[in-house]
């Protein structure tokens, strides 16, 4: 997957593929950017009071595997991103 975001000069790339999609609450991926596998992120949305609540998990096949996420590229990410987003672009990349 190719995004771009208007605080980034150019296009972030994710390597992987979904395990779960389930609409408008929780998808599950792999992150195949290592030499190891990487990790399997799992990103749920649930509203609360008029807002959408986001919570992300990665899950890592070993200890030595993880490395410490970058807040300001996680923010850059989540932050502009909506359900509505995400779902669209499930749907563009042939996912539905």
């Amino acid at each position: 997957m190719v995004f771009g975001h208007e605080a980034s000069p150019k296009p972030m790339e994710f390597f992987g593929r979904y395990l779960e999609v389930t609409p408008y609450s929780r998808l599950v991926w792999t992150n195949d950017e290592g030499e190891d596998g990487g990790a399997v992120t799992t990103v749920t949305f649930e509203e609360k009071a008029g807002k959408t609540l986001l919570v992300m998990h990665d899950l890592y096949p070993s200890k030595a595997g993880r490395q410490p996420p970058s807040l300001t590229n996680i923010a850059q990410v989540c932050g502009s991103w909506t359900i509505k987003n995400l779902v669209n672009a499930k749907l563009r990349a042939g996912l539905a």
